[in-house]
């Protein structure tokens, strides 16, 4: 069996769970890991710069920053590269936000087990080694979509959602009146023989990920006036 070499950049500031990381990781007799670490986000953010890393394992919880900000700011850096999040207190709320930022996985440092970050680790470098094709392959179907959709469409989609918002429904109101439009659909004509509910479920998912995406933030004012005497 042929052994790979991976560098890996393990972010953690605790020097237990650095060498307890390293421990499980030496389980898998197909990789080896050289191992680069660093203690804070600034620190992580310059190594990440170098180039070379092909692993992440980032602490939720850092010094001069956070695992979150630091996620976000490694995944600008490299959108391939794969990143596990641990943490010694889990969340269902910062697990969903670390998914969001584009962690591979966010996993609980108290129940963390080799077997566990082994599996986890496989499942990352396959996605990672899948990246450039799936990216070759999305570009002429995002280039075909772009070609076919006009400004009278956009911005009707952009008036419905405005009234999706006015009338207060939510995401699983909004697939129930999607499949209440099948029958109707059925008789519209198309170029493709595909059943209609999944020839309109880009629209559908693009108006629930409207539904469903947070406000942007209020602009915090550039500074407040204090009234004289």
């Amino acid at each position: 069996m042929s052994v790979r070499t991976i560098k890996l950049l393990h972010v953690e500031d605790n020097v237990a769970d650095r060498l307890l990381i390293a421990r499980l990781l030496g389980s898998m007799k197909e990789l080896v890991f050289n191992i680069t670490r660093a203690a804070t986000e600034i620190t992580a953010v310059a190594e990440l710069n170098k180039g070379g890393v092909e692993f992440v394992i980032l602490d939720y919880k850092l010094p001069m920053g956070d695992g979150l900000g630091a996620l976000k700011k490694l995944r600008q850096i490299d959108q391939a590269v794969p990143i596990i999040v641990l943490s010694g207190v889990t969340t269902t709320e910062i697990g969903a936000e670390c998914m969001q930022a584009g962690a591979d996985d966010y996993m609980n440092k108290q129940d963390l087990t080799a077997e566990k970050l082994a599996a986890t680790v496989r499942k990352a470098l396959n996605r990672a080694n899948s990246w450039p094709a799936l990216r070759e392959q999305a570009l002429p179907i995002a280039r075909a979509f772009m070609e076919r959709i006009g400004n009278d469409l956009l911005a009707a989609v952009d008036d419905y959602e405005k009234q999706l918002k006015q009338s207060g429904a939510t995401s699983e109101q909004l697939q129930i009146l999607f499949d209440s439009l099948t029958p109707d659909l059925e008789s519209t004509k198309s170029k493709t023989t595909r059943p209609a509910p999944l020839i309109v479920r880009p629209l559908l998912l693009e108006l629930i990920e409207r539904l469903t995406a947070p406000p942007p933030p209020t602009p915090k004012p550039l500074g407040s006036s204090r009234q004289g005497v």
